[in-house]
């Protein structure tokens, strides 16, 4: 079905400072990405060393599977 989110992913919103925001769209500017390709980058350059357990991979099949099951509801 389109438009449907990615079973594979979370949405979290967060608030930030308008003046960090502004930083945002200027770097995300200069290398021609949205703030959200962005963010994203910033979160994996600074997250990508971080080992996860099987208690961690266990925790996201179990997500996933909830996002299927939500999906099936529809």
């Amino acid at each position: 079905m389109p438009n449907q989110p990615d079973v594979n992913k979370v949405i979290r919103s967060i608030q930030i400072p308008l003046e960090l925001m502004a930083r945002l769209r200027k770097l995300a500017a200069a290398r021609c990405m949205t703030v959200g390709q962005l963010i994203n980058f910033i979160l994996h350059e600074q997250l990508d060393g971080i080992a996860l357990t099987e208690e961690d991979y266990e925790w996201i099949k179990s997500e996933v599977k909830k996002n299927e099951d939500k999906r099936k509801n529809y």
